[in-house]
């Protein structure tokens, strides 16, 4: 029950949304309050733009360091350390430049 006499099937109908959807909002409120009514997944895209030069040097600094690292690990360590999604073909391709 939601609002006192309203179903949360009712309250769905009346704002136009699947139960289910409404049920994530109602948990998200209850975890976060307010801030997890917002949709989280509608943020600016993590894959703007080429990897600048320090970027590329630290993933060539690694690669000599370790031989070892794949193409997708490098790609996810350096994703993870400058916060954006880097995909492994990018690393082959700056690999095989300074090679």
């Amino acid at each position: 029950m939601l609002l006192g006499q309203i179903t949360a099937r009712n309250r769905a109908h009346e704002l136009q949304l699947h139960e289910m959807t409404l049920a994530k909002y109602i948990g998200g409120f209850r975890n976060h309050g307010y801030a997890g009514l917002l949709d989280q997944r509608h943020g600016p895209s993590k894959r703007k733009g080429e990897l600048n030069d320090a970027q590329k040097a630290h993933m060539i600094l690694l690669k000599l360091a370790y031989g070892g690292f794949s193409s997708r690990e490098l790609a996810t360590i350096i994703g993870k350390e400058h916060n954006r999604t880097i995909d492994h073909k990018t690393v082959l391709s700056i690999l095989k430049q300074y090679k």
